[in-house]
């Protein structure tokens, strides 16, 4: 076997170029926070590397990339490092200019991951505090050192932060941040919630309407249809956000500090606090736009719904009859449910036979109740309301409980639903409370500044109803004062 040598070719030297290109240097400038001494360093950097770009007559300027008050362990929420990447790669810079590791990026893995792809397009990042390039042999070990000492300080000063939030937060302080929050603005001045007065008017609307029987989707759709502006973005509210608006303690005056924390101060990313670290409530923390008495009702009317909205058939129906949950047995006491049957509606004891498609009369159930139609229900109802006036002795006794106030806000509820009743059986002739507790002044307030004529629909209705009993041939409405009323049903609306 015979091996021939064949010698390289002599490298031919490239004629000089009579005006070699000036090398394209570019500049990245961070600051992390808004104070006036980070604004100060910022206009400190940006003027620096003007002057050193424009002093090297061997340099253009290729541009000069700032972010301002963005923190830099996440390159994706850095608009202006981005840019100058994107500009690398349509090969318009040679050379980035940045102070130190730490403004480039305080997350190792993105720092590395950016200098190699910049490396590969043959772009070099000069550090100037570390004196590193990253283009020389030992340019990528020294970076990796020190960016992994950035990555530990960011989360040092991650972790003081959290502490330093926490120590507010025990002193009934915390972030306060309304973006999406209606009612209220961040007074800067007194760090505190100040009040909306407009966003305020509709809050009060809320609470109103779902104490008066209407579902957070009837609610929703109605603020929908009227063209009112959601607090977040778009056009429509949602079931959710009434929701949550009903049982934010804010409204209230109160504040829940730390229901959310960061999880992983890399990705900042928020997660709810479920008992992983301790909250702080912070009472009269600001003034509120529902009295305290308003909101507890709420929480209790939540509450109520919860009991027969176990399952999302109910959640369903509850918005479309009120009566939901409401409606018993004079017999057994059991709740009764609603059963369709020839295209009619009747109220029925769990007991009877009820099945979807039966087109044969139901028998009675085991206790012995007949159904009785839907629609009898609901007049009959609303008839206990029309004869509300004519029950003078039990409204007397009702008015003498009014004059014993609660002594506590717990105990507002019984009081304001004894008032209420008072006011709409005598058409606003109610006396007035002077001397009462502020709870109750508030509530009641609150309140009568509503609807105070007779209702003439069930979702108007339900918010003064305990619960409804139903035998063969009539009905006993039990309102939430304590005061109850009969109603015979006619015999063609029981069957």
């Amino acid at each position: 076997m015979k091996v021939t040598k064949i010698d390289a070719a002599k490298p031919v030297a490239p004629a000089a170029a009579p005006n070699p290109r000036k090398k394209r240097v570019a500049a990245y400038c961070r600051v992390s926070t808004d104070s006036e001494e980070q604004e100060s360093s910022y206009a400190v950097q940006c003027a620096h590397y003007a002057q050193l770009i424009g002093s090297n007559p061997e340099w253009e300027e290729a541009g000069l990339f700032a972010d301002e008050g963005i923190s830099g362990t996440q390159a994706k929420s850095r608009p202006a490092f981005l840019r100058m990447i994107e500009a690398c790669e349509q090969g318009r810079i040679d050379l980035i200019l940045t102070k130190s590791i730490s403004r480039f990026s305080r997350n190792t893995l993105d720092c590395l991951q950016y200098v190699r792809r910049l490396k590969e397009l043959g772009v070099a990042v000069y550090f100037e505090k570390e004196a590193i390039d990253t283009l020389e042999a030992k340019g990528e070990v020294l970076m990796t050192i020190m960016a992994t000492i950035a990555q530990q300080e960011s989360q040092s000063i991650s972790q003081n932060i959290q502490m330093g939030i926490r120590y507010r937060m025990q002193q009934g302080k915390g972030m306060l941040n309304t973006a999406y929050f209606l009612g209220f603005v961040h007074d800067r001045e007194e760090d505190r919630l100040a009040i909306v007065p407009e966003e305020a008017d509709l809050v009060r609307r809320i609470f109103r309407a779902y104490l008066e029987g209407f579902s957070p989707q009837r609610i929703a759709d109605d603020l929908t249809r009227q063209g009112v502006t959601p607090p977040a973005a778009g056009r429509r509210w949602y079931a959710s956000t009434v929701s949550s608006m009903l049982e934010n303690e804010k409204y209230a005056g109160d504040l829940v500090l730390q229901k959310t924390y960061t999880a992983d101060f890399l990705t900042h990313r928020r997660i709810a606090n479920d008992g992983q670290l301790p909250q702080y409530y912070v009472e009269d923390a600001h003034e509120p736009i529902v009295p305290k008495a308003i909101f507890s009702l709420a929480q209790l009317e939540r509450q109520r719904r919860s009991r027969y909205q176990r399952n999302p058939q109910a959640l369903r129906r509850s918005s479309q009859r009120s009566l939901d949950g409401l409606v018993v047995c004079a017999r057994c006491g059991q709740t009764l449910k609603i059963c369709l049957r020839e295209g009619s509606a009747y109220w029925t004891c769990p007991g009877r036979a009820c099945r979807k498609g039966k087109t044969d009369q139901a028998p009675a159930s085991a206790c012995g109740l007949s159904a009785a139609s839907q629609q009898s229900v609901e007049r009959a109802v609303l008839q206990a309301f029309r004869i509300l006036p004519e029950q003078r002795g039990s409204l007397e006794r009702l008015k003498q409980r009014t004059k014993k106030y609660p002594k506590s806000a717990d105990d507002v509820r019984a009081w304001l639903d004894a008032r209420l009743l008072l006011d709409l059986a005598e058409g606003g002739g109610a006396e007035e409370a002077a001397s009462a507790p502020p709870a109750c002044r508030d509530a009641e307030d609150f309140f009568l500044r509503t609807r105070r004529s007779l209702p003439d629909s069930i979702a108007e209705a339900v918010r003064y109803l305990e619960w409804v009993t139903v035998t063969n041939g009539g009905l006993a409405v039990r309102f939430r004062a304590g005061l109850c009323i009969f109603v015979e049903l006619s015999p063609p609306d029981a069957v």
